[in-house]
């Protein structure tokens, strides 16, 4: 898989946040994802911009 995109639990562990947690974001559109094939991915530039943005605060 791409090196851009990291599954559910590369960006829970990016995020330092739980799986359920994760999932709320998703639902809500809070936090963008991509389906390849049923499974959920997120960009790898979104988590860094949301690390970022919390750090610039």
């Amino acid at each position: 898989m791409d090196n851009n995109l990291l599954n559910v639990k590369q960006a829970c562990d990016a995020l330092d946040t739980s799986r359920a947690t994760l999932y709320r974001h998703l639902k809500s559109g809070a936090l963008p994802s991509i389906r390849v094939f049923g499974r959920v991915y997120v960009k790898r530039t979104t988590i860094e911009t949301l690390l970022n943005e919390g750090t610039a605060q």
